[in-house]
């Protein structure tokens, strides 16, 4: 195994409070190699000794690393937009009133949201899918009564839009549609509100006797899944209108839906199920060969044809099995066991390539990292590499010619991983690193 160290060119800005112009010359630069000619971009929250905390981009390719000041000192946490160019940074003032910054690492434009906006305190900001807004609450008390409203911030325009305000209640989670024409509000008390982005009206949708969850938006936002104590909905915008996808049937964690919208994966009664929306077909998986229950997760592969099933062991600390099964049941076989998930930074779990080619998983207290790869032929997955040591966060590049993780060794180390397996560590031995993500 050969492992080489990326430190061939190595900027570090030690900058305060703002990004510098020699910062955004430097990014720009980077940015119009790439486009010219296309590379792998890596950006890490790490900690050099005795420091505060910087962002890190990495070009995995041509060995360059720019590092960047957060805008404030003593920051919070950090949100990535999902296409990890731009940035909320947590803040907090004397009083532990929380705000927050944003800002674009790649052209150094920031907003100090108590500027615009310093009314109360400021909870789970979070981008949009487009990486242009960002959704927050605001939690105060007024005249003795709780109170909670949602806000949306344009970072390009700075522009500030409350789109709902609720009494006693807190807003669990705020869902953006694909179209990013509206979004879902989901309160403490399970109902849910829709809002209108143009017209910035709010609908409550749940009906009064019912208490619902949102499972996922379809139709490229025409529609929502739902799911209650017993049933599966969908509810569609243009008619007003309910309809029962699947009646009678329980849920013990959130139903999954597929990448491409036409399949629900299903944990009832320790059994996984598949429920195929276009023909209300429900399918238990199962095989001849193996009992699959005790289900506890369900992945999907990302070409839709493969379903990951974590179901527990035998009751001994972190024991596990996880099955493959093809999405038609004609192959059901062992992954592993005891196999350890690392989530992202984002906090969602990575199991496959892009392209559902590759995966890769840990083992609980083996220190290797598994890899194995679908034969081309067979369509099967087969082991293809071991990666030895204690492998963290691990995430497989969008262009699928590596795998990013980090290594746990005297400190955090951000290794990248390619099919002929070289391994190099992409940042400097004294620093540390938190979290990463790929650019896109």
């Amino acid at each position: 195994m050969m492992i080489k160290h990326n430190f061939q060119i190595l900027f570090i800005l030690r900058l305060i409070g703002v990004i510098s112009l020699i910062t955004g010359i430097l990014c720009v630069l980077v940015v119009g190699i790439g486009n010219i000619l296309p590379t792998t971009m890596i950006v890490a929250e790490t900690r050099l000794p005795e420091v505060d905390t910087y962002l890190v981009l990495f070009d995995v390719h041509r060995n360059l690393s720019i590092y960047f000041s957060l805008p404030v000192q003593n920051a919070g946490e950090i949100i990535p937009s999902p296409n990890k160019r731009r940035f909320i940074t947590i803040t907090y003032d004397i009083d532990e009133i929380r705000s927050f910054v944003a800002w674009d690492i790649f052209t150094g434009y920031m907003i100090y949201l108590e500027d615009i906006f310093s009314e109360c305190n400021i909870i789970a900001p979070n981008w949009s899918p487009d990486n242009r807004y960002i959704t927050f609450s605001c939690e105060s008390e007024q005249q003795g009564i709780f109170m909670e409203k949602v806000y949306m911030l344009d970072f390009e325009t700075s522009e500030l839009s409350l789109l709902s305000s609720s009494e006693g209640l807190y807003i669990a989670y705020a869902r953006w549609s694909p179209d990013l024409r509206h979004i879902i509000l989901e309160t403490s008390n399970n109902k849910l509100t829709i809002v209108k982005i143009d017209s910035l009206e709010e609908q409550i949708i749940t009906p009064n006797d019912e208490k619902q969850n949102f499972l996922s938006w379809i139709d490229n936002g025409a529609s929502i899944l739902i799911y209650d104590s017993k049933a599966i909905k969908k509810y569609t915008f243009a008619t007003n209108s309910w309809s029962v996808l699947l009646d009678d049937f329980s849920f013990q964690k959130s139903p999954v839906l597929s990448p491409n919208g036409e399949w629900i994966a299903i944990i009832s009664n320790w059994s996984a199920y598949i429920f195929h929306i276009p023909t209300y077909e429900l399918v238990m998986l199962s095989s001849l060969e193996y009992e699959i229950n005790l289900v506890e997760d369900i992945f999907w592969s990302p070409d839709n044809q493969w379903l990951l099933i974590r179901c527990d062991g035998d009751y001994s600390p972190n024991s596990n099995i996880y099955y493959l099964v093809k999405l038609d049941t004609s192959v059901v076989t062992v992954l592993g066991e005891y196999i350890q998930l690392f989530p992202t930074w984002v906090f969602d779990i990575q199991l496959w390539s892009s392209n559902s080619e590759w995966i890769s998983y840990n083992i609980y207290s083996a220190n290797k990292r598994y890899i194995v790869k679908q034969n081309e032929l067979t369509g099967l997955y087969e082991p293809y590499h071991i990666i030895n040591g204690d492998i963290q966060q691990a995430e497989w590049s969008p262009n699928n010619d590596g795998l990013a993780f980090i290594y746990q060794g005297a400190i955090r180390q951000l290794a990248y991983w390619t099919p002929s397996n070289e391994i190099r560590l992409l940042n400097h031995p004294t620093e540390t690193v938190i979290k990463f993500g790929f650019v896109k």
